[in-house]
């Protein structure tokens, strides 16, 4: 028979008075709160120093958006293993994870360094917030759980809003490196708060983890993000190219298909802004030899401003025949 700490938590008695159960369950409660609203705002301060220290400006969102992924991620296992193996231990893991990441990030050397750092205290922090709502069901009685509530409320707002003048005073002070190095007596003092919680109960019997869930929302979630993050870089020059190939004029679904090819294709972006450039001296219709396909001017004037799919310099075209 499994027994859930909620049902145990609501039936057993308040295991404290009113008045020190505000100082013996709130605080071990508030401050892995605090972290968590505060990571989400403390590092876009430091972008800037970051992309001027490790360079690559291009992929310098991946800093937060690998963040988010993780803590996306390991948010709903936090939960299931909090039942398992309880709810006490698992924020004390949860804790430490996010405290080595946090270093491995303030010493990282490159930004490979620091977006893996980053996915791995995303993988920590995805269990701060969501163990600390279960510790809080836990070593609170049901009729003061709204008043708490309330209170972690508090505590989000004030992390999100604190950590960026923060961030940008350690930024502007200490370097960027002193943002993550900022967790570290915070995470020391949450995990001695957290210790001073009674250890609490777990599920008895069986032991089951969702393992093929949680690979099938990382399945879902990761391509989303990653689709999301290369929508940024489309031109919005080549869409009446895309609508062109792609829309109900464009005949057959092979032929679709062949002209979205054709827009990944540099050499063909080459060869169509080549036969009608949008500003030239050479007439405004032209037309290419048999082997060669025709493009609208419109298409031309996309592709001659840029190649959003195209990789290197294409290949030169040979000349067309003037109409």
């Amino acid at each position: 028979m499994t027994v859930y700490p909620e049902d145990a938590a609501a039936d057993a008695p308040v295991r404290a008075p009113p008045r020190s159960l505000f100082l013996a369950a709130f605080p071990p409660i508030a401050l892995p709160v605090f972290l968590a609203a505060a990571d989400g705002t403390v590092v876009a301060t430091a972008l800037p120093a970051i992309a001027a220290s490790l360079g690559e400006v291009e992929r310098l969102s991946w800093v937060v958006v690998a963040n988010l992924i993780a803590n996306t991620i390991a948010a709903p296992a936090y939960g299931r293993l909090g039942d398992l193996f309880g709810r006490r231990a698992m924020m004390l893991a949860a804790l430490a994870i996010f405290t080595s990441a946090s270093l491995l990030c303030a010493f990282a050397t490159s930004l490979d360094m620091l977006i893996a750092a980053r996915v791995l205290q995303g993988l920590g922090g995805g269990g701060l917030m969501t163990l600390a709502q279960a510790l809080l069901g836990e070593n609170v009685p049901p009729r003061a759980r709204g008043a708490y509530q309330g209170y972690l409320s508090a505590c989000i707002v004030a992390g999100a809003t604190f950590a960026p003048v923060a961030g940008g005073l350690l930024t502007e002070l200490y370097g960027w490196h002193s943002v993550f190095l900022s967790y570290l007596p915070l995470c020391a003092i949450a995990m001695l708060l957290v210790l001073r919680l009674p250890r609490g109960v777990h599920s008895q019997g069986r032991a089951s983890f969702d393992a093929l869930g949680l690979v099938l929302l990382a399945a879902f979630i990761v391509p989303l993000l990653l689709a999301l993050s290369s929508m940024q870089r489309l031109d919005p020059s080549a869409v009446p190219m895309m609508a062109e190939v792609t829309g109900p004029k464009s005949g057959s679904p092979i032929r679709r298909a062949n002209g979205v090819r054709s827009i990944c294709d540099p050499w063909a972006a080459a060869a169509i802004a080549w036969m009608v450039p949008p500003t030239s001296g050479r007439p405004a219709s032209v037309k290419a030899s048999a082997a060669r396909p025709q493009a609208s001017p419109t298409a031309a004037a996309a592709f001659s401003r840029s190649r959003p799919c195209g990789v290197g310099s294409p290949p030169s075209v040979g000349p067309v025949a003037a109409a």
